[in-house]
């Protein structure tokens, strides 16, 4: 990249100018997280990714994956949260139209709803998650 440094209102990439652009990533119609395979402390869910909507700009991917675990036990507040990258460091050809996820640490013979949250280059949330319903063996 080369920039003209000589005209700093020109530059294409200033705070203001991706503040105004970002938006939160969408899950396609249809999207969902599914069980692939589940132990006593643990669960493999493949789930299908996340987008930025058009127009985009910046041309932002999806940066990140927010995973909640709920229990009935603990009401409104997620019992255990895990984050995870999505492929965005990757060339769009070569982003996959899923990922899969292990998650251990969980109690065993619980019921769970597991809830799905993507995350943008800025850290704006998708406002619409993706949710499955689990128990640990």
């Amino acid at each position: 990249w080369t920039f003209d440094i000589s005209n700093p209102a020109a530059f294409p990439y200033t705070n203001p100018k991706r503040n105004a652009q970002k938006q939160a990533p969408v899950f396609a119609p249809g999207a969902a997280v599914t069980v692939k395979t589940k132990t006593a402390d643990s669960v493999t869910v493949e789930f299908d990714q996340a987008a930025i909507p058009t127009p985009n700009p910046g041309l932002e991917a999806v940066h990140s994956y927010r995973f909640d675990f709920y229990t009935a036990a603990g009401g409104l507040t997620p019992v255990k949260q895990v984050k995870q990258w999505s492929d965005f460091m990757l060339t769009p050809r070569l982003r996959k139209p899923k990922l899969e996820q292990l998650i251990g640490g969980l109690e065993p013979g619980t019921n769970y709803e597991l809830r799905v949250y993507a995350y943008g280059s800025f850290q704006e949330c998708s406002t619409r998650y993706l949710a499955v319903d689990f128990a640990t063996n």
